[in-house]
């Protein structure tokens, strides 16, 4: 991973926790500077999109579920794009 792609990765992990905890804010601050880099973000944004439609439709009360929601939602931001299953 490149110095540009490190730097989307950590503002997607960023945009991930801040829209998991409710700071739906953080869209409109974080997600412009993804967007301008998209030749290496469209996976990552794509991981976003779920996992704010997880947050937003996922009504437990229960913390562990949302967190066990973000930890699948950041996986699928961190996984390798060649999957060993694939071949």
């Amino acid at each position: 991973m490149d110095n540009a792609e490190r730097e989307i990765h950590l503002r997607s992990v960023a945009l991930v926790r801040h829209f998991a905890r409710g700071d739906h804010s953080a869209v409109n601050l974080l997600l412009p500077d993804i967007v301008a880099n998209r030749d290496t973000a469209w996976r990552q944004i794509v991981s976003l999109v779920g996992l704010c439609q997880a947050v937003l439709f996922d009504s437990s009360p229960d913390p562990a579920v949302h967190d066990d929601v973000m930890e699948r939602a950041l996986l699928g931001i961190t996984a390798p794009d060649d999957d060993p299953s694939d071949a």
